[in-house]
């Protein structure tokens, strides 16, 4: 664009003229400001120009000889200034003489708080409010010889709401101007002068906040685009707006299936402004951008989980127009502004009334978040429609929603982030942190490690968990007992652990659970003094459990791809065990056989737990043989394993794990079975008089 020379003139604040400067540099325009003028020594405009760095001439209207000589010093001034390109008049408070308006006819601009013709002259914003009008407005024309009577270049409503004071209508007037007159003085300086305004295109589901937003948006001068309920609520609201078939010249078809997919629509949004192609055939298609767009999709996420609903019914819950809406725009980010999440409206509202723009890095931000509801969506009617249809798809997508990033991962090198699954409940919303700093990468582990366990317990029962293996479990007659027997099998691993019980925590058991460090506390309440002692140490989290239900599905990530598995959620059914030689299991037996098979699915394999009376004796962990896993577990009870049960996750490949089961007095075995060697197996186990049950259930864990 070729470089332009303007000259502001005016009396009063220069507010106008400070919006014009700011917003040529922030848009690089090659304007220059050879001076701003005034009329008046004292006008606050000469201290605005001077902080801004412009030049200011001053000739005091006060202290000319006569208003002839003062013409003639304002005439002579523009002479010398000469050549220039357009005189800007903002808050001049004087009428120019005849001689300046014809030798620079269509050089001279006015901006004007009113809708001319209505309100001309001095006090418009204050004539409009006592005249009752429900709307005003503001007006850029050219100057003539008459008062405010010029061609009118463009013009803005403002609408005026029930219980306007002058000050807050005042405020509205100077951002439409502050917005509008360097819109219009570009539109002149390069050759056009009918100036576009900004247009927003609001079509949306969850219309939380947004007549506010769309107001906000009218007030700086926005042209509003809308459709079906959208518009008719935004104009129930005094929101002037145009509906989209307006624009388009085409109705909504097809029951509201086709309403915004239209070149004029979409020719507007994806349109290059900076391409010239783009621009003339934006020109022959009488198509006008659109600046900005909110969109927000049909409930489909929410219809899904309705029960009884038909396909039919589903289908229509499927947003075409939406996400096409928002894929267009969000590709052409720097041109258009594209809001899918209500919270975003007041931040960019913001940004323009102060910065007449959103900046670059925000419409990054916003487009990705723009992408990320697309694809949501996308994922969630991939899903449904697939379970719906029953049908096994080829491709796996996941969507999930970042809730925090967290202090580090697994090693303090590490960055780490928890994201929250999109569509179901997930452990993130299954507990609420009632007190303590927010959880490490390795306590949530921790935490789904102890309610994952917790899940298989029936109340009253207590879980400590270390580094995601249990180190204590039991079952009580009260929870104090349950707790008291789960920190009774391994009190040294429990320090610093992690315990989750299933019944309301009360002051007694607050303090004993005081008596020791640990990290974490999960229970489904708290007594509110049982709280008060806990929340005495200063790096303890409390978290009040709302939900034990685990998902259906377990994924694990391999070097980049994924396994996806069945959650295992088989439990000991009594009815399928071979209890060797048909032995008789005592009631205590059987109950402790129970408990144990129900601990060993949420050990590390190789994993094997020895228990008696339904708390564990000994926990061994992880070991890559399985006789090794026996021994840690066997030589942690000591001699408590004598008559207590073992239980395994996997079979006995050879028969030593039984002989040394044998040596601490092991009464009763569990496992699967299934291994080449179960003859020896069970023969060992005959030898030393211990009753083995087959489960034929593995439970492996890695």
């Amino acid at each position: 664009m070729q470089r332009k020379r303007i000259i502001v003139f005016g009396s009063g604040s220069g507010s106008n003229f400070e919006a014009i400067v700011q917003q040529v540099r922030a848009e690089k325009l090659p304007i220059d400001v050879l001076f701003v003028f005034s009329d008046n020594a004292k006008a606050y405009l000469l201290e605005r120009a001077e902080r801004l760095g412009v030049p200011s001439e001053v000739i005091d209207f006060t202290q000319a000889k006569s208003k002839t000589d003062f013409n003639n010093q304002v005439f002579k001034l523009l002479q010398d200034a000469e050549p220039w390109d357009l005189l800007v008049l903002a808050g001049y408070m004087r009428i120019l003489p005849s001689e300046i308006v014809r030798r620079y006819h269509k050089k001279i601009v006015n901006i004007h708080p009113s809708l001319l013709p209505a309100f001309p002259g001095l006090n418009a914003i204050e004539k409009a409010l006592r005249a009752g009008v429900k709307v005003t407005g503001v007006t850029v024309h050219y100057v003539d010889e008459g008062i405010d009577t010029g061609p009118v270049l463009a013009q803005v409503p403002v609408t005026i709401s029930p219980g306007e004071t002058l000050s807050s209508l005042e405020e509205k007037i100077h951002r439409v101007e502050h917005q509008l007159y360097t819109q219009v003085i570009k539109q002149i300086l390069w050759g056009d002068k009918t100036p576009q305004r900004l247009r927003a295109l609001l079509s949306v589901s969850d219309k939380t906040n947004l007549a506010e937003f769309a107001r906000g948006l009218s007030e700086l001068g926005w042209e509003i685009l809308s459709t079906g309920g959208t518009a008719k609520l935004l104009q129930e609201q005094g929101v002037t707006v145009t509906p989209v078939e307006h624009v388009t010249g085409f109705p909504e078809i097809l029951s509201g299936r086709v309403k915004t997919l239209h070149p004029k629509i979409f020719g507007g949004l994806l349109a290059i402004r900076k391409d010239q192609t783009h621009q003339q055939q934006l020109i022959e298609q009488a198509i006008n951008a659109i600046d900005l767009v909110a969109v927000n999709f049909y409930p489909f996420i929410e219809a899904a989980k309705k029960p009884n609903l038909s396909d039919a019914e589903l289908v229509e819950e499927i947003d075409i127009g939406g996400p096409s809406l928002v894929r267009a725009a969000a590709k052409n980010f720097p041109e258009v502004i594209v809001l899918v999440d209500p919270n975003d409206y007041v931040p960019t509202l913001e940004q323009l009334k102060t910065q007449k723009t959103v900046d670059v890095e925000t419409r990054r931000k916003l487009a990705l978040k723009a992408f990320e509801k697309v694809a949501e969506l996308d994922i969630a009617i991939h899903q449904t429609l697939a379970r719906r249809f029953n049908l096994e798809p080829e491709h796996l997508f996941t969507a999930h929603r970042k809730v925090q990033a967290l202090r580090y991962g697994e090693n303090p090198h590490q960055k780490a982030w928890l994201y929250e699954n999109a569509f179901e409940r997930g452990l993130s919303s299954s507990i609420k942190v009632l007190w303590g700093k927010e959880l490490s990468y390795n306590n949530w582990l921790d935490v789904d490690a102890a309610l994952g366990l917790l899940a298989e317990l029936k109340s009253p029962a207590a879980v400590i968990v270390k580094h995601n293996n249990p180190c204590g479990v039991a079952r009580g007659k009260t929870l104090q007992e349950a707790y008291e027997r789960a920190l009774a099998g391994d009190p040294v691993s429990a320090f610093g652990g992690i315990v989750g019980l299933n019944e309301t925590v009360d002051e007694k058991l607050a303090e004993r659970l005081n008596e020791i460090f640990l990290e974490i506390i999960i229970a489904p309440s708290f007594t509110p003094s049982a709280q008060e002692v806990l929340q005495k140490k200063k790096d303890r989290r409390l978290l009040r459990l709302r939900s034990l239900a685990r998902p259906s599905l377990e994924l694990r990530f391999l070097g980049g791809d994924l396994l996806l598995q069945e959650h295992d959620a088989s439990v000991a059914d009594e009815a399928s065990w071979q209890v060797l030689d048909n032995q008789t299991l005592t009631a205590a037996e059987r109950r402790d056989l129970f408990f144990a098979f129900a601990v060993v699915k949420h050990v590390k394999s190789n994993a094997i737990v020895v228990a008696k009376d339904e708390a564990t004796r000994g926990i061994g962990a992880g070991q890559t043989n399985r006789v090794g896993s026996v021994k840690i577990a066997l030589d942690a009870a000591g001699e408590q394993a004598r008559g207590a049960v073992l239980a395994s996750d996997g079979f006995f490949p050879f028969a030593d794990s039984v002989e040394l089961a044998a040596k601490f007095g092991i009464a009763a075995i569990i496992q699967p079975g299934g291994s080449v060697r179960d003859a020896d197996v069970l023969e060992a186990a005959r030898k030393h008089n211990i009753k083995m049950v087959l489960t034929g259930v593995r439970h492996f864990r890695h």
